[in-house]
């Protein structure tokens, strides 16, 4: 259990640069709309989330960053968060997170090497614009 501080009702709002409008659950529309999915969605648009994300995005370009949150999930959502059909929502609300923050996809099925519930995941690196890269 994570040590409550001043920064975590910030925190845990959504990113400001991040549409939420923008998302389409596509297949993935039974878990989006589930109060589980509805929970993990808030943590990965979440200022922290997003940001771990991204700063996982830039330390590590070809891992998947999907565990950079699982701290986060586990505190907020718990097991219920890491179901096969919870995992690949999950996988694409990242994605959708880095690329509303200038990321793009790169590849698929890369190894998570770090001890994880993820064990595979898509890679994603900034746009060669992104003012992050210099």
């Amino acid at each position: 259990m994570s040590v409550p501080t001043q920064h975590d009702s910030i925190d845990r709002q959504p990113n400001p640069f991040i549409d939420l409008d923008a998302y389409n659950p596509g297949s993935h529309g039974a878990a989006h709309n589930s109060e589980v999915g509805q929970k993990c969605f808030a943590v990965c648009v979440s200022r922290i989330g997003s940001h771990l994300l991204l700063g996982a995005v830039l330390a590590a370009p070809t891992r998947p960053p999907q565990p950079a949150v699982e701290p986060l999930l586990i505190d907020e959502v718990g097991e219920a968060a890491f179901t096969d059909p919870m995992k690949r929502y999950i996988g694409a609300v990242v994605r959708f997170v880095i690329e509303q923050l200038g990321g793009e996809h790169h590849s698929y099925g890369s190894n998570v090497r770090v001890r994880s519930y993820f064990s595979k995941g898509s890679t994603y690196r900034l746009k060669d614009w992104h003012p992050l890269n210099d």
